[in-house]
């Protein structure tokens, strides 16, 4: 058997954006394969910059989110506060600017905790975690048109984990986001 490179197997022929809206681009790209296997790949891209925020504000051993109306699933769920990044725009700063858009808060202290890729597949996009802490709230929360009837839930952390294990929050973000911050806000208990 032929050992393939793990530098770079795929080589691209030719990228096009052949869908694009206020949320994210679809590109389509043609590639050849070590072995002369040319192919096409569609890769979303939010915002166009490939990039995402999560915020968890967990004060008191309580933790925000959000409850929204999901179009796709047809159901309301349950998420941290998350959003993308504009061009142009710090990962803090969309952290700050997701966080007053959903809940109506503004963090006093907000610290990267990680990022991750939330769906390694179709999906380009690197997602920032926050930490966010010392929470003031704002005049109001202002969502865009997409998030009518979005409104704040505070969680108690050991119910939030309860939750996760009994099926109860079902977001793959936000599942990642809680696997990758438990022993963080575990231990701020």
């Amino acid at each position: 058997m032929k050992k393939i490179s793990k530098k770079k197997i795929w080589q691209t022929l030719s990228a096009k954006v052949v869908h694009k809206n206020p949320w994210y681009r679809i590109v389509q790209e043609k590639f050849v394969l070590p072995a002369q296997r040319v192919g096409s790949y569609f890769i979303i891209e939010p915002h166009g910059t490939g990039k995402s925020v999560m915020i968890v504000a967990a004060v008191d051993h309580r933790m925000l989110f959000v409850k929204q109306y999901r179009y796709v699933q047809k159901q309301w769920t349950l998420e941290l506060p998350m959003g993308g990044v504009e061009k142009g725009e710090a990962t803090r700063a969309a952290a700050q600017r997701e966080l007053m858009q959903e809940s109506g808060y503004k963090a006093r202290n907000l610290k990267k905790h990680e990022t991750f890729w939330p769906l390694s597949g179709p999906l380009y996009e690197r997602c920032s975690i926050y930490l966010a802490s010392n929470l003031i709230p704002t005049t109001t929360a202002k969502p865009d048109e997409t998030e009518v009837g979005i409104h704040t839930v505070w969680i108690p952390v050991d119910k939030v984990y309860r939750m996760v294990d009994a099926g109860k929050i079902t977001d793959g973000q936000t599942l990642a986001t809680l696997a990758l911050v438990r022993n963080r806000i575990i231990s701020q208990k």
